[in-house]
C-alpha cells in the first residue's frame, strides 16, 4: 500500500537564501544548510538510571521495544549565516503533506 520510503532520496541545497532575524541583518541573506545531529544521551538522567536498574539482573528485556517504521521523516536543519556565525534551527518535513504536517504540529503543541 505505502511506497518504499527507504530508497527515497531528497536533494537538500548546500546554501539557501533565507531571512535572518538578527538585529544586524533583518534581511534575506545566504545561509549554509547543515543537518543537526542528536546529542549524546546522559547516563545521569533519571529515566536512564531507572531503565538500567530495571534491566539489571535476570529477566531479559522488560520494556516494550518499538518496531514500527516512520512514513514521513522530520529533519532538523541548521541555517548558518555565511557572513558571520549565527545559527538558526528549523524543521523540514520529507515525504509528507504540508497541511497534515501543520495539523501534526498543532496537536503536538497542546
Amino acid at each position: 500500500m505505502w511506497p518504499n520510503y527507504e530508497i527515497m532520496q531528497v536533494n537538500v541545497p548546500k546554501t539557501k537564501k533565507t531571512y535572518c532575524k538578527n538585529k544586524k541583518c533583518k534581511k534575506h541573506t545566504l545561509h549554509k544548510v547543515t543537518q543537526s545531529k542528536k546529542g549524546k544521551d546522559s547516563l545521569a538522567a533519571q529515566g536512564k538510571r531507572r531503565y538500567d536498574r530495571k534491566q539489571s539482573g535476570y529477566g531479559g528485556q522488560n520494556k516494550p521495544v518499538f518496531h514500527k517504521k516512520v512514513i514521513s521523516k522530520w529533519l532538523w536543519k541548521f541555517f548558518v549565516l555565511v557572513s558571520y556565525v549565527l545559527k538558526q534551527l528549523r524543521r523540514l518535513c520529507l515525504g509528507c503533506n504540508v497541511r497534515v504536517a501543520n495539523m501534526f504540529l498543532d496537536t503536538q503543541s497542546r
